[in-house]
């Protein structure tokens, strides 16, 4: 699926090709960094429930046939 960005490159017909690459590359850029941003952020949830002294084990988790029915 293409970018909308290069439908409207191709339709308006004045964005040369080298100009939509690069606005895809930084379009990248910055998807990547909002998922690093997001990976930190669940990091830090866990690691700060973790501090807390809280936690999970398989232990603690239901029998699977008690969640199904």
């Amino acid at each position: 699926m293409r970018h909308p960005s290069v439908n409207r490159c191709r339709a308006v017909n004045k964005v040369g090709y080298t100009s939509v690459i690069t606005e895809q590359t930084l379009l990248l850029a910055d998807e990547r960094a909002a998922l690093a941003i997001q990976q930190s952020r669940l990091v830090a949830s866990v690691a700060l429930i973790e501090a807390l002294g809280g936690g999970w084990s398989t232990a603690a988790l239901p029998d699977r046939h008690k969640v199904q029915n």
